[in-house]
């Protein structure tokens, strides 16, 4: 009864949705701090999810209008690499070393798979009926990975960290910045494809590219068992890393004048490829070397898988029971003219 009659008359006739709207808001300024998220898979896949992960977090703060209109740009940074390599007794840092060279081997290259990705989003309710190329809004999304000034530390548990930001249009906004934790242990596929092309370059030296014959690796009996058996891919990586020192290139005869000269060419040029997309695997990164060389590989063994076929060509029959098993790791028992793998 005491309050001013003009002050409630005010109150009365206020519009009050705009208040209750700002009170209401969220205010983006008072994120909860971000815990480490830990992820399980293949490099390109876990950097996938983890930007899926990161975008979904900014979408929850612009629940009421589309996250397509907000999305400008996403940056994923490699952070630290805690591996699991030893240092030598001459050399005591060299273990951050290998682990640099073990990361330039399994991640090299795949900045550039991320810089050719076009990932579009429609601008609006019109273009989203049209086709994914007819949409113009590009979210660039860009991997930083100085594999050389990377921070590498021991631990037992081997894993990669890295951020994922996601930057909105709202320049006044500050990114959405989530942390993630990459398992990545001796046993990961990268890792076992990595030291595997290791260990075939040791055994198949720059000397056998002198000679005109079909690299066949082979290994003994109860290895070869043992990875077959395994109860899942974990086990057959784990047995597989183990039994790389048991690998042996096998005697296989050269190919001789003989030989069809189109086969032997075909034959020389697919060494030469197979040679180069090994070094480019481990001084490149195998995206590089898959994205580069991989193609020419494929399409030459294919010409002399197709050559190989034509029974009028001298020595083909020969070559093509080796052929069966050339690039191969196979049961060092078995003989090189049987028409088949057992």
């Amino acid at each position: 009864d005491e309050a001013d009659l003009g002050s409630r008359e005010r109150l009365l006739n206020t519009d009050i949705y705009p208040l209750i709207k700002i009170l209401k808001s969220k205010k983006t300024t008072t994120r909860k701090p971000s815990t480490v998220q830990r992820l399980n898979g293949t490099s390109f896949e876990i950097f996938l999810r983890a930007v899926w992960i990161s975008i979904n977090i900014l979408a929850k703060e612009f629940e009421s209008k589309p996250i397509r209109e907000h999305l400008l740009k996403i940056e994923i940074e490699v952070l630290e690499f805690k591996h699991d390599l030893n240092d030598s007794d001459e050399d005591k840092g060299e273990s951050n070393n290998l682990a640099r060279q073990l990361l330039t081997g399994c991640l090299g290259g795949l900045q550039k798979v991320f810089e050719q990705m076009e990932v579009r989003v429609p601008q609006n309710t019109e273009e989203e009926r049209l086709q994914q190329t007819h949409w113009n809004k590009v979210i660039p999304i860009q991997l930083i990975l100085d594999i050389g000034n990377l921070k590498c530390s021991k631990s037992l548990s081997p894993v990669l960290r890295f951020n994922v930001r996601v930057f909105s249009e709202d320049l006044e906004k500050e990114p959405i910045s989530t942390f993630f934790s990459w398992s990545f242990p001796s046993t990961h596929p990268e890792r076992v494809l990595y030291e595997s092309i290791i260990k075939i370059k040791s055994i198949w030296s720059n000397d056998h590219l002198g000679n005109i014959s079909l690299p066949v690796f082979t290994l003994d009996s109860n290895n070869m068992a043992a990875i077959y058996f395994a109860a899942d891919e974990e086990e057959a990586n784990r047995l597989l890393i183990n039994a790389l020192t048991n690998i042996t290139l096998k005697d296989v005869p050269q190919i001789n004048s003989e030989i069809d000269p189109e086969l032997r060419q075909l034959l020389r040029t697919l060494l030469l490829d197979y040679r180069t997309w090994m070094n480019v695997a481990v001084d490149e990164g195998i995206y590089t070397a898959n994205r580069e060389q991989l193609p020419n590989f494929l399409n030459n063994y294919s010409k002399l898988a197709k050559s190989l076929l034509d029974s009028k060509k001298r020595g083909s029959e020969a070559l093509l029971k080796q052929f069966y098993k050339a690039f191969f790791i196979v049961d060092q028992d078995i003989e090189l003219n049987d028409p088949f793998l057992s």
